[in-house]
């Protein structure tokens, strides 16, 4: 602010010269002075002649003009720089963007699931959310991304912090390091070498503003695929992820299995957690720039229209009759479901609530996944991967989603309409049986409207 005051009184000053005719050409009858030359004065054939003869008298228009420019010159040393502007959009490796969401359990408390959401939309946007399932209003954090603009909100309801200096670095890191993985080695021009002593192949990433440098460092298997890639700084390690597990995905290979690693000052290695990847949706379009910014302090920026087209992963599942007519009874049905099932011998059960629809976008079944790789449960059937689209609903008033009241259904009424409108007019596929997918109250998540596409 204080290098945007003496911007403006020198400009001020400069008009006020301009305006007793000292600009465009001096009384010698050359160009005026210019920023470049006004601080060490005209030289021969710019500014005029280099004879005494010619420089402008003391107390004239000319100088009172050369003197603004003297002061935009000093300015211009000063002025911080502005932060890029986020890139356009554009697709790597023909993907616009991705998402993932994985169950975490932290080596020092493995029974505390953690659930992390990460959303990227190519080239510099993303977003990245944990909470723990068992109280989520407690331990949660959201970590976005928008170009240059780097925010953290360390908790449900509290403002979201502007990251600078190392920790907006670290958090930048943190972010490619996950998209690294999934996507090496399209993405970064990686080189041959180590990263500080780490890795085998490297890649130097520009701090924000260009005030900081990073990298990441790449170990690969003999097959030249990565399986751990690392984060570095000049000052400190920021730790590594190492994939213990594949799930193909169309031709590519995707993390199922991941360890976050981190390396003391001793070289000890220690596993800080273990994550299970539940969903990994390919090539995800987006219409809300708001996601990738927080807006007021008590929650995110949200549009009224959020479409996102996803790959949904290959699963079994079963629908059941709903049991009550509240997203709470819904969820303590789910809950006997899972036990039930897993009592038969069955695990991986998904316990996010999943409400299919209507026709008219009222609810009419509770739908239940089976995410495991083995054999479908009993009563569950298989259904290959396939394309959807995604809404990301709007909060509303009260919790509206979770009592769902008339008001409530008939906004979920109207987005459906115009999910099914957004696909013909995409031509994306024939439109299946959507559903309301509810996250787990207090979270921070939006609800979601699912619309699963067909050929």
């Amino acid at each position: 602010m204080k290098h945007a005051a003496r911007t403006a009184g020198a400009l001020a000053a400069l008009l006020a010269a301009c305006a007793l005719g000292g600009c465009g050409r001096d009384p010698a009858g050359g160009p005026g002075p210019t920023a470049a030359t006004a601080a060490s004065g005209p030289a021969p054939g710019l500014g005029g002649s280099a004879s005494p003869d010619a420089a402008a008298a003391p107390g004239t228009a000319s100088e009172d003009a050369r003197t603004a420019l003297e002061q935009l010159a000093q300015v211009a040393d000063l002025e911080e720089p502005t932060p890029n502007r986020p890139a356009p959009p554009h697709p790597i490796a023909g993907l616009r963007g991705l998402r993932t969401r994985g169950e975490v359990r932290f080596a020092s408390d493995p029974d505390d699931v953690h659930e992390l959401d990460t959303l990227f939309v190519f080239p510099d946007r993303a977003r990245a959310h944990m909470f723990a399932k068992a109280r989520p209003t407690l331990s949660s954090w959201t970590e976005m991304r928008r170009g240059d603009e780097l925010h953290k909100r360390d908790a449900v309801g509290s403002p979201a912090r502007v990251l600078e200096g190392e920790e907006a670095l670290g958090l930048l890191l943190r972010l490619e390091r996950r998209r690294a993985l999934s996507l090496y080695p399209d993405g970064f021009d990686w080189q041959d070498g180590p990263l500080l002593g780490s890795g085998e192949r490297h890649v130097r990433v520009e701090g924000p503003a260009g005030l900081l440098q990073g990298g990441l460092w790449a170990r690969l298997d003999a097959s030249g695929r990565a399986v751990e890639i690392g984060s570095r700084t000049e000052n400190s390690d920021g730790g590594s992820l190492l994939v213990t597990a594949w799930h193909a995905l169309g031709d590519r290979q995707v993390p199922a299995e991941l360890e976050f690693r981190w390396v003391d000052e001793n070289d000890t290695v220690h596993t800080i957690w273990n994550e299970t990847v539940v969903s990994f949706e390919a090539d995800v379009r987006y219409r809300d720039e708001g996601i990738f910014v927080p807006g007021t302090p008590g929650g995110f920026r949200q549009s009224v229209r959020t479409d996102l087209q996803v790959e949904l992963p290959a699963d079994a599942r079963s629908v059941e009759s709903l049991a009550g007519s509240s997203p709470a009874a819904w969820r303590v049905q789910l809950a006997a479901t899972v036990a039930r099932t897993e009592a038969g011998g069955a695990h991986d059960l998904d316990p996010t609530l999943r409400v299919q629809l209507d026709a008219e976008g009222r609810p009419a079944g509770l739908l239940v996944l089976s995410i495991g790789a083995g054999p479908a449960p009993e009563g569950f059937e298989p259904a290959s991967s396939r394309r959807a689209l995604q809404r990301l609903l709007p909060d509303r008033p009260d919790n509206g989603w979770e009592r769902l009241d008339e008001g409530a259904l008939g906004a979920l009424a109207e987005a459906l309409e115009g999910l099914r409108a957004a696909a013909s007019e995409a031509r994306a596929g024939t439109p299946g049986t959507a559903y309301l997918r509810l996250p787990t109250p207090g979270s921070g998540g939006s609800a979601q409207l699912v619309l699963p596409l067909g050929p």
